[in-house]
């Protein structure tokens, strides 16, 4: 028998996926030229933000019934592929932006990352696909499933570009 948690479980890895999904599409899109291709791929987006709709709905209407956390909320200034550079020993580590606001980053990454350790951290926001690039500190760091972790970075004041 299925418990409450292991639906809510189930249903965010979906939603990580599937907006996971949504970037990669995204990110390949921008580096077309094919005007068929891309009208092709914007397709195939479009059925992947349908698919986290979906989810999401379930998740909001029926296991939270209208009471949802908003941190898996999809937000209108969310970012597709970043690449974390570490700063201590200029390691690079994949992530998918979840939200970016005036203080800092929400990323998904497939491993956990030390609080106050530096990254410069590189991607492109999806409502103009601008590339942005922001030296950031971590400040929380926490497991959401195996091998996916929600990490938390503030941006350096002198960082901007």
């Amino acid at each position: 028998m299925f418990t409450r948690e292991d639906y809510l479980n189930y249903f965010e890895s979906i939603v990580l996926m599937e907006k996971k999904m949504v970037y990669l599409v995204a990110d390949i899109i921008t580096q077309l030229t094919d005007e068929s291709i891309m009208r092709a791929l914007e397709k195939v987006g479009a059925d992947e933000y349908r698919h986290y709709d979906s989810m999401m709905k379930v998740i909001v209407d029926v296991l939270y019934q209208g009471e949802y956390n908003k941190q898996l909320e999809l937000n209108a200034y969310s970012l597709g592929e970043v690449v974390l550079k570490s700063k201590s020993n200029n390691t690079e580590i994949v992530g998918y932006g979840v939200t970016v606001s005036d203080k800092g980053f929400g990323l998904v990454t497939e491993q956990p990352l030390d609080v106050d350790a530096q990254y410069e951290v590189s991607g492109a926001l999806y409502d103009d696909f601008s590339e942005i690039t922001r030296l950031c500190n971590v400040q929380w760091s926490k497991e959401l499933h195996p091998a996916k972790y929600l990490i938390g970075m503030q941006y350096e004041l002198t960082s901007v570009r």
